[in-house]
């Protein structure tokens, strides 16, 4: 009986204080959602004033959260506060200075929610205003509430319902400049996106590989025809007016000269990481765009030693005008002339020697340099 009625005037007490707050808030709440990317952006702040006739010291305390949360503050002198959960009883905690009528903002700049995936909503917690003097007396409070959006909730799409990708059958190459896709995201949050090529009779030969503008970096690659079956190999589509880049561009074809299957039709799924929640496709027209004259292509060209890490020769009963290496982007590295051509600047991987006699007559040979 004791302990009952020391709980109920210690919440009796609190009461009391919060009832006599000398502050007064625009909102005593913040919600905030988050997509299935464990990071938000962004200050959500409560508007403070003091309302007493004195000048007050504010600080802040968050109240109990589940592990693998970090909860930036944006207080009201405006320090952002990284991966804590209170500095309230930190003698060297900022703090702001309240005269009679001030107004400053207190709430959350950001958050950070490990294993999202595994995560449960909604989840409430509270900011507590608090005497920067006596950490005990807390003066007021602010709840939080996070929520996560529904597949409904995303706008995420492909600026286009169809491309054509035509391929060189020389090089097996994505003849550049093709069609370039780009993902906009209209959402309010970020999400973790995943692709899919659907292709149930395309050879295995054709190997694709995705290059797209993320979060991170400028550019990530990843081959197969997916990257459902990596943990790790997702991208972030941000919310941008811009569009992130998403190119297609195939890297090793080995046997379309035997493969009839063209034009060929294909589609592009853009998933959440469940691989199955699809927000977008995009359908692809395969062709085999020839660019390369058969008959030249029987003249005798050699290019050895391939693998290459020095010197790459070229042996060939044509005069050569010049041979442009590109890479499998179809970037140009460099022009060389001659058939002795020094590759020791190159970065491993694979690349291509078009080789032009003084006629303007291309012949394509690929080559590995290690």
């Amino acid at each position: 009986m004791k302990s009952t009625n020391t709980s109920f005037l210690l919440f009796f007490s609190l009461t009391q204080v919060f009832s006599q707050s000398p502050y007064s808030l625009d909102t005593n709440s913040i919600d905030i959602t988050f997509g299935n990317y464990g990071r938000f952006n962004g200050n959500e702040v409560v508007q403070v004033t003091n309302v007493d006739t004195i000048e007050h010291l504010l600080t802040w305390e968050i109240g109990t959260l589940p592990e693998g949360i970090i909860v930036r503050i944006v207080d009201g002198i405006l320090t952002y506060n990284g991966e804590t959960t209170t500095i309230c009883g930190n003698s060297i905690a900022p703090f702001t200075k309240f005269g009679p009528n001030e107004v400053s903002p207190l709430g959350i700049y950001s958050m950070d929610i490990n294993n999202i995936e595994e995560f449960v909503f909604p989840l409430q917690f509270q900011i507590y205003i608090v005497d920067y003097n006596e950490c005990s007396i807390k003066l007021d409070s602010i709840n939080v509430t996070l929520h996560q959006a529904t597949s409904e909730e995303y706008d995420i799409s492909f600026d286009k319902e169809e491309i054509d990708l035509r391929l060189n059958e020389s090089t097996g190459m994505i003849d550049f400049p093709h069609e370039e896709l780009r993902i906009f995201n209209t959402s309010e949050f970020s999400a973790n996106l995943k692709w899919r090529i659907n292709a149930e009779s395309l050879p295995e030969e054709i190997l694709f590989l995705i290059d797209y503008q993320s979060y991170y970096s400028l550019e990530n690659k990843i081959g197969e025809h997916s990257n459902c079956n990596f943990e790790n190999d997702e991208f972030i589509a941000n919310p941008s007016l811009l569009g992130k880049r998403f190119y297609m561009y195939e890297v090793d074809v080995t046997s379309l000269n035997n493969w009839d299957g063209f034009p060929y039709q294909f589609t592009v799924d853009l998933m959440l990481l469940d691989c199955e929640t699809v927000l977008d496709s995009v359908v692809v027209n395969l062709l085999n765009g020839t660019t390369s004259n058969k008959d030249y292509e029987q003249v005798h060209i050699n290019i050895y030693p391939n693998p290459v890490s020095d010197v790459l020769f070229v042996d060939s009963d044509i005069k050569i005008s010049k041979i442009r290496i590109t890479d499998i982007k179809g970037q140009l590295q460099f022009e060389a002339l001659g058939n002795r051509i020094d590759i020791s600047e190159l970065k491993a991987g694979v690349y291509f020697a078009s080789i032009m006699d003084q006629e303007g007559n291309v012949v394509n040979r690929k080559f590995i340099v290690e």
